[in-house]
């Protein structure tokens, strides 16, 4: 009996050391796509792609700042959407 406590034990802390994916996170790894690539697919503008998802949970926001002429800065922020987001907001645009 004492072996099976031990076994139960071990699983449970398996179990907790092993990360659970969050809901809405997108696991490492998922497919990204670039704002042109959704664009294409739906049919729709890259300025419309950028709208939907600049503010989406989950959606990657690599950000840099220039330098321009006299000291004036303009930002650039590149997005990456994964996969998950990107059916999680088609779905709730189709209203499904």
């Amino acid at each position: 009996m004492k072996q099976k406590t031990t076994e139960n034990n071990n699983e449970n802390d398996q179990a907790l050391q092993q990360p659970q994916p969050s809901a809405g996170v997108p696991e490492f790894g998922a497919k990204h796509y670039s704002p042109h690539e959704v664009a294409q697919m739906w049919g729709v503008s890259e300025q419309t792609v950028r709208r939907l998802f600049q503010d989406e949970q989950g959606v990657l926001k690599l950000v840099s700042v220039r330098s321009g002429r006299r000291g004036a800065r303009r930002g650039y922020t590149t997005l990456r959407i994964p996969e998950a987001v990107l059916e999680r907001v088609y779905r709730r645009l189709r209203g499904t």
